[in-house]
């Protein structure tokens, strides 16, 4: 029987995300990017179904896992009529599982991800946490911190918040919230700005160039590590057309998609996908409107590898 040298095909195979292999955190090298589910919705009403966020991903993902094959020379981003470069992602992406969370207390559960997000970080990788909801949030960024973010360092970590409520009392480094989900208070706003950082409407990011809010948002940071947090309720349910309607806040997909790949070049500690609900209209059974936000975390993917491979060939050069 011959050996198969191509791809497997998308309904075969360990469903990981973007058919990365599985591995475990003992196996983690630096630079490499390691998905970890967290199954929960503790924090949404009654009817929702944030916990199918980390399968309902994984299995949309699968859309693109010829992206990561090293043997795909010229596979083809349609949406961005663009060849891309498998040997970019392969072999730096690997898919860590679910945690565990039945079972345990809402305490429990957070000293748990705060743990696998610290060991993650201990092995010199960026964590990408594909939720369930955004309570899972103060956890990870728990974890990130307690590890001194990136391997280490000493920078106070940057928060990156796109589509969230206004984290109160934040006590990193610079808080920058991009296309808040409602107006926040007088006090968050205080805390954004004593921060270091800045909140951006939607309205206020179309009107400038992709240079100028790289621009502000690299002056922000200031070199410190960051975790991107993307929340994916801020996406209209109704969203699941080919069309660049504007869905989140005002903001198209191509919008959203140019904001990310920038994003994507600053030095990123984490990257966490929350407030997926795939039972919701218009984002389950079609899936289209999960394939076309997968591929705006795509751009962010490859950018941040993109830098880090670029980074690797000067000091060698």
């Amino acid at each position: 029987m011959p050996l198969r040298i191509e791809a497997l095909p998308r309904m075969a195979g360990h469903l990981t995300f973007m058919r990365a292999p599985m591995g475990a955190v003992s196996n983690l090298e630096p630079g490499m990017i390691a998905a970890l589910g967290i199954p929960v919705d503790a924090r949404t009403d009654a009817g929702g179904a944030t916990r199918f966020g980390p399968l309902a991903l994984r299995e949309t993902s699968a859309y693109f896992g010829s992206h990561f094959a090293s043997n795909m020379k010229a596979a083809m981003d349609v949406d961005r009529r663009r060849v891309l470069d498998g040997a970019v992602v392969a072999g730096r992406l690997v898919d860590l599982g679910d945690l565990g969370c039945i079972g345990m207390t809402a305490a429990e559960q957070s000293d748990a991800i705060e743990r696998i997000v610290a060991a993650v970080v201990g092995q010199g990788a960026v964590p990408l946490v594909l939720g369930g909801d955004d309570g899972v949030l103060l956890a990870v960024l728990a974890g990130l911190a307690g590890a001194g973010a990136n391997g280490g360092g000493t920078s106070p970590l940057a928060l990156i918040a796109f589509g969230l409520d206004v984290l109160p009392g934040w006590r990193g480094g610079p808080l920058i919230h991009l296309v808040p989900t409602r107006e926040p208070s007088a006090d968050a706003l205080r805390c954004i700005a004593e921060s270091g950082g800045f909140l951006a409407r939607s309205a206020e990011l179309r009107e400038l160039r992709a240079t100028a809010v790289m621009d502000r948002l690299a002056g922000a940071v200031g070199g410190a590590p960051v975790h991107v947090a993307l929340d994916m309720s801020g996406f209209a349910a109704t969203w699941h057309g080919m069309n660049q309607r504007a869905p989140f806040d005002g903001l198209s997909l191509s919008e959203a998609r140019e904001l990310l790949e920038a994003i994507g070049t600053l030095p990123i500690a984490g990257l966490s996908i929350t407030g997926l609900d795939p039972t919701g209209s218009g984002l389950s059974v079609v899936k289209t409107g999960q394939r076309l936000i997968l591929t705006a975390i795509l751009d962010l993917i490859y950018a941040r590898l993109d830098a880090l491979r670029s980074k690797a060939d000067t000091t060698h050069a």
